[in-house]
């Protein structure tokens, strides 16, 4: 992103003005360059290798994720238990020990998708509005300068991830703050620049902070039976938050007359929901190994027991 804003800089410095192919060009250039780069250098995972039975290459595939010299001990049942089909494991996603999980992640893709592409589309746009206003850098510096808040947001939310609060306090503080910078930027409608693009630039920050946090949480707390296409069909139903915010930016516009303050209070309802729904999501899952099996389905949200992934497995074992 901030790529793509340095691009602004050079083809559409006020963001309304300019050639859109150059821009386009610039803004496709690192796929052609890394493409070729992962082609070469990107790895299946242990675990499509095992469920396919590459038992070899599973085990090089660990022991180069665990930097060993050896290879790690990889279980290798004479009877692996199947996953089921994609259908199966999809209505498990909605049985009743997980339906509130998968139903809380889902809403909280859509607004952590809602508020960082709706926040950069709205800079965008309002960047554009207030030149003249803000005379020390132009709509895309402004833009670039909130792109870089991004790397503080990312930082933050590592260290949300390692701190001992947990994750759903974590979640509901990022919130809190989120609602209260929505509410600031309201002052855009009013010229009040000197409150607006400060919180521009801290909102852009920690909506990333957000967005990752909230994947890198949800990746821990479904079973493994479920994980792969739990984690997919949430990040697809958040994607309806990036398609949706440009749309309703642009028709609060219309309906408001070019003002922005109804699409940043819709930001702090959606934000102030998500701080509403975290307690009903189960369950807290800092600190502890991820679920490898169902067993006890009824607690902590049917994650079951806790098996994590261990050297040395005993021989004759026909479970993993």
């Amino acid at each position: 992103e901030m790529f793509a804003a340095l691009g602004c800089m050079f083809f559409m410095p006020t963001l309304d003005k300019g050639d859109w192919r150059p821009l386009c060009v610039w803004a496709a250039v690192p796929a052609y360059i890394l493409f070729p780069i992962a082609l070469l250098t990107i790895r299946e995972s242990p675990r499509w290798l095992q469920i396919n039975r590459r038992f070899p290459e599973a085990q090089e595939a660990l022991a180069w994720l665990g930097k060993e010299e050896s290879p790690t001990e990889i279980c290798t049942p004479r009877e692996m238990q199947p996953l089921g089909s994609a259908g199966e494991r999809l209505r498990r996603m909605f049985d009743p020990d997980l339906r509130a999980t998968t139903l809380g992640f889902c809403y909280f893709c859509i607004i952590a998708n809602f508020l960082y592409y709706g926040q950069s589309y709205a800079q965008a746009q309002t960047f554009g509005g207030i030149e003249g206003s803000m005379d020390f850098v132009s709509p895309a510096g402004q833009l670039l300068i909130s792109c870089a808040f991004e790397l503080p947001g990312s930082l933050v939310a590592a260290v949300l991830i390692q701190s001992p609060w947990g994750y759903s306090r974590s979640l509901q503080a990022v919130l809190a703050v989120t609602f209260i910078l929505c509410i600031m930027l309201i002052t855009v409608d009013y010229q009040l620049y000197a409150v607006f693009v400060p919180a521009s630039y801290v909102m852009k920050g920690v909506s990333s902070s957000f967005f990752v946090f909230t994947y890198v949480v949800m990746a821990t707390v479904f079973p493994t039976s479920v994980r792969n296409i739990a984690l997919g069909f949430c990040v697809s139903v958040g994607r309806i938050g990036s398609i949706s915010a440009p749309i309703i930016f642009e028709l609060v516009g219309e309906i408001e007359q070019r003002k922005h303050a109804l699409f940043f209070v819709l930001s702090a309802i959606a934000a102030a929901g998500g701080i509403l729904v975290v307690p009903y999501v189960p369950c807290e899952m800092k600190g502890k190994p991820l679920n490898d099996t169902e067993a006890a389905a009824g607690e902590c949200g049917g994650r079951g027991e806790l098996i994590p992934l261990r050297k040395g497995v005993p021989e004759g074992s026909d479970t993993c």
